[in-house]
């Protein structure tokens, strides 16, 4: 019976040698209990997470040609998150999580939006990440989503150099989200955006000044004060 229980967990979690020996055990020992639905979903999770991304696939369609309790779009959001694991087809994995998303059945669509929009960004397709991350706060307002979409499409902004539209986003952020899970990351990239513009010295000398006295890190902190 041991043997057998570890045989099911390392086909479960295991590499790949490792599963295909655990799966000729379980054949062999134990036919009558095969694995579940669920089962080839976490597998697939295990798969991707060590890149093996066709595996990953290949056991969601076995998922997917049985009888179980999931739903066909966690079954297809499974496998856009196969792909977000394993760092592969980000293309792909944003078009299946904006299909979830569109799904009337979704219960998770503002994850699955807002995940679509950070494939998009991954695949190095930032402007369109972007219009997708506004799409998320136009549909799913005041939603830890809505937050973490306002945090990355303005860091986005940040990091193509568009001071003045990453400042505005950052604003929007602080303004609405205060309480929000990026906030000291957003607050710290905010006075950076403020300086970086030069429009408004005296504000962005202002925010620069809280950040270093809020800031933990005396190496931060210090810098902040140095921009100040």
């Amino acid at each position: 019976a041991d043997a057998i229980a570890d045989a099911r967990w390392l086909l479960v979690h295991g590499t790949v040698s490792d599963a295909r020996d655990a799966e000729s055990l379980l054949a062999k020992e134990d036919p009558k209990h095969p694995l579940a639905q669920r089962d080839w979903v976490a597998r697939a999770r295990a798969l991707a997470d060590d890149a093996k991304l066709d595996d990953a696939l290949r056991a969601l369609d076995r998922a997917q040609s049985m009888a179980g309790p999931l739903h066909p779009v966690e079954l297809r959001r499974a496998r856009g998150d196969a792909m977000m694991r394993a760092r592969a087809r980000y293309m792909d994995a944003a078009f299946i999580f904006r299909q979830c998303a569109n799904d009337k059945s979704d219960s998770e669509a503002a994850a699955d939006l807002l995940a679509s929009a950070r494939a998009l960004s991954r695949a190095d397709h930032d402007d369109e990440a972007i219009a997708r991350y506004a799409e998320v706060v136009g549909r799913f307002r005041k939603t830890p989503e809505a937050a973490a979409a306002t945090f990355y499409s303005a860091r986005l902004e940040l990091l193509h150099g568009r001071w003045d539209k990453a400042a505005a986003r950052f604003d929007e952020y602080a303004s609405k989200f205060s309480g929000g899970a990026d906030r000291d990351e957003a607050l710290h990239l905010r006075a950076i955006a403020h300086f970086e513009t030069g429009s408004d010295v005296k504000r962005a000398r202002t925010l620069l000044e809280q950040r270093a006295g809020s800031e933990r890190d005396p190496v931060a902190s210090a810098r902040m004060e140095n921009l100040a």
